[in-house]
């Protein structure tokens, strides 16, 4: 998700959302889809925002 993203999603559904942090992953939109390499940055992304040990296998 980019920003502009989080901004319409915030624009849409305010009164949801009020209380729910969203987190922009900044990741590139250049994989396709279930990329393994995708799918790896995803994990990382997530196990820094939820401070829990992901493995690097599923």
């Amino acid at each position: 998700m980019e920003p502009k993203h989080a901004q319409r999603l915030r624009a849409s559904h305010h009164h949801a959302l009020q209380h729910t942090p969203l987190h922009i992953l900044n990741i590139p939109d250049n994989y396709q889809y279930m990329d393994p390499r995708l799918v790896l940055a995803l994990r990382y992304a997530i196990d820094s925002i939820l401070k829990i040990h992901l493995t690097t296998t599923p």
